[in-house]
């Protein structure tokens, strides 16, 4: 009974003690321990001690760190900074189409049979179609003439369509000048696409140029006859029935980064031939998919360059006939052909040297 009534003075003094300043006061007997709870500031008999102690302990120690709650909602998008500096220039983009003719610009508004008689700029100004019939052309520049800058402007020339090559012979465009630059739009459906045709006997018989043409659906694509110096050059001369690149007597040309594809087989043509003809370059050309040749040297074709060359999928890849001699064939890639390489003689008179191939005919020891 005496516990459960000091208990009960225990709680009741601690409740009023705790409701003045949270501190608990008792007078503890030195003798028998009893202790009593008292009121702040009382002063305990003499043979009591008195003591205090809080009602709420000290702050322990901080625990850990809780979980990670989940994100909260986003906020509201804040205002738009201020402008950055300026990238860097992008890429030039292609070319657009050429305009209207400008100041001496003379415009082809009246083909087929359209002659060139004077040096300039002419551009055609639409699709030309020219009828059938030998001596038919698209745009012819007189042999007179030097220095005329042609421009298809995209469009096509186009004649009345071939299948045997021996009927309806018109020509897309004839040039037997000097320093024509041809460039820029299609031939197609002629016995030949383009021809540059020259007369030694004058001087106008050299230094054309044909870029960015594309010649398909002919007998012949791009010819060349008796004219020297000129410069064939990333042209698409695929799908021509008899031959895609053809040389006749030509010497110092160069034929470089043309695509030949589909090219010949009627006839006994091929994508490329030369035929009588020297000193050209032959050079980076991708030639495939002919059933006869890739590329032939005939007659006496000599001293010609034919390098880094591709000649994939044909009958005979490079094939150098027998009075084909001193030529270099150097680093070309001949794969997938019935022959890769071929050179019709009894001797090393050609230079063969860090060509690609798998099968080859010829002198022993020459081809490499």
């Amino acid at each position: 009974m005496i516990g459960i009534a000091l208990s009960l003075a225990l709680m009741a003094s601690a409740t009023a003690a705790d409701a003045q300043d949270g501190t608990i006061y008792a007078c503890v007997n030195n003798s028998s321990g009893t202790v009593k709870i008292v009121a702040p500031n009382t002063i305990c008999n003499t043979n009591e001690t008195l003591r205090s102690w809080n009602v709420v302990g000290p702050i322990g120690p901080q625990g850990p760190a809780g979980a990670t709650g989940p994100a909260g909602p986003a906020g509201p998008a804040g205002p738009a900074g201020a402008m950055g500096p300026a990238g860097p220039a992008g890429p030039e983009g292609p070319p657009g189409p050429a305009g209207p003719g400008g100041s001496g610009v003379t415009m082809i508004t009246d083909c087929p049979n359209y002659v060139i008689n004077t040096p300039g700029v002419y551009r055609l100004a639409a699709n030309c179609t020219v009828p059938a019939g030998n001596g038919n052309f698209g745009i012819a520049i007189n042999g007179v003439v030097s220095s005329v800058d042609l421009d298809l402007n995209g469009y096509t020339i186009s004649g009345p369509g071939q299948s045997a090559c021996s009927e309806n012979s018109t020509i897309g465009i004839y040039a037997s000048s000097a320093n024509a630059n041809i460039h820029n739009g299609t031939l197609t459906g002629h016995q030949i696409g383009l021809e540059f045709q020259g007369d030694r006997s004058r001087a106008n018989y050299r230094d054309n140029k044909a870029t960015h043409i594309t010649a398909t659906g002919n007998c012949e694509g791009i010819r060349l006859f008796d004219s020297d110096y000129n410069d064939i050059s990333s042209n698409n001369l695929s799908g021509n029935i008899v031959n895609g690149m053809l040389f006749i007597r030509a010497h110092y040309n160069t034929f470089t980064s043309n695509t030949v594809n589909r090219g010949g087989g009627f006839g006994g043509g091929g994508a490329v031939a030369v035929s009588d003809s020297n000193r050209n370059v032959i050079a980076s050309n991708s030639i495939s998919n002919s059933p006869n040749f890739g590329m032939r040297l005939l007659g006496s074709s000599g001293n010609n360059i034919i390098i880094s060359n591709v000649l994939n999928v044909h009958g005979q890849g490079l094939q150098l006939d027998a009075d084909a001699d001193g030529n270099v064939i150097k680093g070309n890639t001949a794969l997938n052909n019935d022959l890769d390489l071929a050179d019709v003689h009894s001797a090393c008179v050609n230079t063969w040297t860090e060509n690609t191939f798998v099968t080859s005919s010829g002198p022993a020891g020459c081809i490499h």
